[in-house]
């Protein structure tokens, strides 16, 4: 035919009939001719799961929504597409019933019930096992589904679900809180959270068939390093199926801001139109990751053109945010690390010439800014994805100066200068399926042969013998010699991995993520070796994010009152830029320290971390399989060699044990309390501080910024166990030994105490000898408070109650000390002044480890009626006759890693305070009656026989201690 004007047009016309040869029903036609147009414009795949249009009945949207459902469960890895395809295809009935059931859930229908039934009884009619379990992990997961954008008005260009995955027993483990799976004809991708608040970068993926499970690991590497900071972890990632990755970036990001909830006039407010089986949830943050580094600016313009209540905040980075790679922040954060690795084996890593293997190159952020820390470092080998680079014998003036103009021109290993590289020196390609190797570096890499592939050299250089592995590059090189390339799950990498067991360096940083296996990661380290995991290595990217995030998050509503302009909150945010980047170096410092010493917590108190390994088993959903712990007997085989527990080991128990501490104090009152607002203020910089305390104290995320700053606080000040420890010892509820603690911290300035001994300049060993007394009093004061202030009393009025007389003990404590007490107090002084603390430390440190005396003279003295000095002059005084200090120090030696001896000498240190608190009430009573002196002097003579014994035992102690508290209770002479 021929329209007026128009081109000639032809129409065909085609006999359509089903796959049996029968014709089609009449009323199938507007629904196929649909379907048909829908594969033709490229908005729906064409598979057999188009004969549901037919056979089922259902529109081809309806159709497209059970092939997104197949694809989750692809990626749950229920089954291989084909089968999970053609479970559906082949039964009709039961498709259609799964549909009805998702759309009764979600148009507002009241038939969800006896739809439900109506899909099992059509499963009864499905024979094949492996289809049965098929259909019934889809039904699970329509049942588990939460939202979706299904109904959602306009059509939206990719359906998405959101998920609650942790009830989904299909699922591998772990099992995030949510998930949101979204499915369209440009993009199909996952988005993971641990908890409600949680945050972490969204990747271009390229493994299309599973990139749920490197998405998994990511998000449980993740929720490791956020232990650190507020939200929990999170991840997200995408494959790209039509157009290019900006394209499908916008359409995954969209999809995912069509399930959240926004906050409008502080009102939290659902999606229009969406019908919602969950609580409300409006955090969502993304940040950039691998293949999305540029795309922060295209998130925020998405999420301020919807309105969402974040804003710039949404993505972190981008034009107005944060330059990770200019400010060179997780390669920092890992030196940190690095220095304190080093530093615990007595060696500067600032200044000594550290030998280097390396994998990344000097383009890359991580690797990059790594290798530039220090101008002393030997970078003998290193790989990336293209190229292996040698230099056998680097200079390292001239290494470093052709590092800085390879980071800076964003070059590769292939452009580095010959004339840089020491003797035999090279770049090869790592594809290479033959190289022949100089002497130098046939010796430099201990090979046999002087011919080797490019893949032979990179397994080369992971196990070169030097002083430090540095990882600031993608994928999995490192395993354990028990583990299967296959579950390590990258196999792209399979031909180069090596066994964590043939690494010949000292030192491992990772820089980059998932570059061991965490059971790599332990064999490496009962080998000898030292490292931790790149959740704590690489954290400080991420807490730098968050920082961010809250910072806009405070900023904002100042910004909509007019009392901020825009451009200046843009100022502002560079202006503090350097104090916010020193607050994330300091976790980095922290942390790994903490794991230091909780190595030595470990092998003389191996029991406690047992305890902390099962109560967070029961409370906090730890895997002790999963995150490859050692069981039972394992520990026990430990405790025998004294080895304790390894620092991979002791950083799981670190993030499950710091996360679970955010939440049970979330759950209780002390966010608020007055006491600990000053982690809030703490945790911003000066600036903001000064210029904006009620946006601060309004801030959204108040509560949780406060939880986590104590959490971490906590746990890096006194160890993983310490929490723990207590309530299993007292029968505190959790929430209530955090508070007594943060009492007794800032009772005995802890913060100020543990600042000064980082800054002391102490060697490493003698710092971690301080930490550990300063944790021993720490637990001392907090089973006081424990023991003697009422829980429901805010913290605040505790410390405002106690803490004028208790500093005032303090400053006299020195020349209040009599005796052999006294002999024993000096003695500890110049014992710390000696390893390298000022006198002035050496004596707060001091009174600090003396701190449940001073509290026990406020509380006599209040009995009495007295002055808190004439208190403390008759209290110290007993220690003319009684060296209590010998006394204490010896009860909390002997008890050693056994669990009953040590709460029997706990026990014996109360009876011997409360002997020590009533002879000074009676002193205080009747303050010109005499003391027994000779009954003193008695007690003073069997702690003359103990200090002269080669061996205290808990035994003679206990003899002692009845003496004393015989004599206090009875008076006699």
């Amino acid at each position: 035919m021929t329209p007026h004007g128009a081109p000639r047009l032809f129409v065909q016309t085609f006999f359509v009939q089903d796959r049996e040869g029968r014709r089609l029903d009449a009323a199938a036609g507007p629904r196929l001719i649909d379907a048909l147009l829908a594969v033709r414009a490229g908005r729906v795949a064409s598979d057999r799961l188009g004969r549901l249009v037919l056979e089922a009945g259902l529109d081809w949207r309806a159709v497209d929504c059970l092939r997104a459902y197949a694809g989750h469960a692809v990626q749950a890895r229920v089954g291989p597409r084909e089968l999970v395809i053609d479970a559906l295809a082949r039964h009709p009935e039961p498709a259609a019933c799964l549909f009805e059931l998702f759309a009764s859930r979600f148009s507002g229908r009241a038939d969800t019930a006896a739809l439900r039934q109506r899909v099992l009884e059509s499963l009864d009619t499905v024979e094949a096992l492996r289809d049965d379990v098929t259909l019934r992990a889809l039904l699970e997961t329509v049942e588990a589904t939460v939202r979706t954008n299904y109904f959602a008005a306009p059509v939206p260009e990719s359906l998405a679900f959101k998920i609650h995955a942790a009830g989904l027993a299909h699922l591998p483990r772990p099992r995030p809180l949510y998930e949101i799976y979204v499915h369209g004809p440009a993009v199909e991708g996952i988005h993971m959270r641990a908890g409600l608040v949680a945050r972490g970068g969204l990747r271009h993926s390229d493994r299309p068939e599973d990139f749920r499970t490197e998405i998994l690991s990511l998000m449980k590497t993740q929720t490791v390093k956020n232990a650190v900071i507020v939200p929990v972890g999170a991840k997200g990632g995408f494959v790209v199926r039509r157009g290019t990755p900006a394209d499908a970036y916008r359409v995954f990001v969209g999809s995912l801001l069509d399930l959240t909830d926004n906050v409008v006039s502080g009102r939290i407010i659902p999606p229009r139109g969406l019908v919602v089986h969950d609580a409300e949830d409006p955090y969502l943050v993304v940040a950039a990751d691998k293949g999305t580094a540029g795309f922060s600016d295209l998130a925020n313009a998405i999420a301020l053109a919807r309105g969402f209540w974040l804003g710039d905040a949404f993505a972190s980075g981008g034009s107005h945010g944060y330059d990770h790679k200019a400010l060179g922040v997780t390669a920092r954060g890992a030196w940190e690390c690095v220095r304190t690795h080093f530093g615990e084996l007595g060696v500067d890593a600032d200044t000594a010439p550290l030998t280097v293997a390396g994998i990344g190159d000097m383009s890359g952020d991580v690797f990059g800014n790594g290798l530039l820390r220090s101008a002393h470092l030997r970078l003998r080998a290193a790989f990336n994805h293209r190229h292996v680079f040698l230099d056998p014998d680097p200079d390292p003036a001239a290494s470093f100066a052709e590092r800085q103009r390879l980071f800076h021109d964003g070059l590769g290993w292939d452009a580095y200068d010959p004339a840089a590289l020491s003797a035999g020196g090279a770049v090869v390609a790592r594809a290479a399926k033959r190289v022949v190797l100089s002497p130098e570096a046939q010796r430099l890499l201990g090979l046999a042969s002087p011919e080797a592939s490019g893949e032979r050299l990179v397994q080369a250089v992971l196990t070169l013998d030097a002083d430090l592995l540095f990882n600031g590059g993608v994928g999995t090189y490192v395993k354990a010699a028990a583990e299967t390339h296959a579950e390590v799950g990258d196999p792209a990498n399979d031909a180069v991995r090596v066994d964590a067991e043939t690494l010949r360096v000292r030192v491992v940083a990772e820089g980059g993520n998932l570059g061991f296996t965490q059971r790599a990661r332990i064999a490496f380290a009962l080998g000898g070796g030292r490292i931790n995991t790149d959740a704590i290595d690489n954290s400080a990217g991420v807490d730098l994010s968050d920082h961010e995030v809250n910072l806009k998050i405070c900023l904002r509503p100042v910004v909509e009152a007019g009392e901020l302009a825009l451009d200046s909150r843009h100022a502002l945010l560079q202006a503090v830029t350097e104090a916010v980047v020193g607050r994330v170096l300091a976790h980095n410092r922290r942390q790994s320290r903490l794991l230091g010493l909780d190595q030595l917590r470990s092998r003389s108190r191996l029991t406690d971390f047992r305890d902390l390994i099962a109560e967070l088993e029961r409370t906090a959903g730890l895997d002790r399989a999963l995150e490859a712990l050692p069981d039972r007997e394992a520990l026990r085989a430990r405790r025998s060699a004294f080895l304790g527990l390894t620092r991979p080991e002791l950083a799981v128990l670190a993030a499950y044990t710091k996360s679970r501490l955010q939440r049970v104090m979330l759950e209780s009152r002390l966010p608020d309390d007055p006491l600990v607002e000053a982690y809030l203020l703490a945790y911003f910089p000066a600036e903001i501080t000064a210029r904006y305390p009620a946006a601060l104290r309004a801030h959204r995320l108040r509560r949780e910024i406060i939880a986590t700053e104590v959490a971490n606080a906590l746990v890096d000040h006194v160890g993983v166990t310490f929490v723990s420890r207590i309530s299993r010892d007292t029968g505190a509820a959790s929430a209530d030994t955090v508070r007594a603690w943060a009492i007794g911290w800032r009772l005995g300035d802890g913060d100020a105490l543990a600042a000064a001994i980082a800054a002391s300049g102490a060697a490493m060993d003698v710092e971690s000898a301080c930490r550990l007394a300063l944790e021993a009093s720490a637990e001392r004061v907090t089973k006081w408070v424990l023991a003697n202030t009422e829980a429901e009393r805010p913290a605040a009025g505790v410390v405002a109650d106690l803490g004028p007389a208790v500093a005032a003990i303090r400053l006299r404590l020195p020349g209040w000390v009599t005796g052999a007490e006294a002999e024993t107090f000096h003695k500890r002084v110049s014992e710390l002044a000696i390893g390298g603390l000022s006198p002035g430390l050496a004596l707060d440190l001091a009174t600090a480890e003396w701190l449940v005396g001073a509290l026990d003279v406020v509380t006599v003295a209040r009995q009495a009626g007295a002055d808190p000095e004439a208190a403390g002059a008759a209290y110290y005084s007993l220690g003319q006759h009684v060296d209590f200090a010998w006394l204490y120090a010896r009860l909390a030696d002997v008890a050693g890693d056994d669990r009953w001896q040590r709460r029997a000498a706990e026990g014996l240190v109360e009876d011997l305070l409360g002997a020590r608190r009533r002879l000074t009430r009676r002193r205080l009573d009747d303050p010109t009656g005499a003391l027994p002196e000779r009954a003193l002097g008695a007690v003073q003579a069997l702690v003359r026989d103990l200090r002269a014994a080669p061996r205290v035992s808990l035994a003679a102690l206990q003899v002692v201690v009845g003496e004393m508290r015989r004599l206090a209770e009875e008076g006699r002479d």
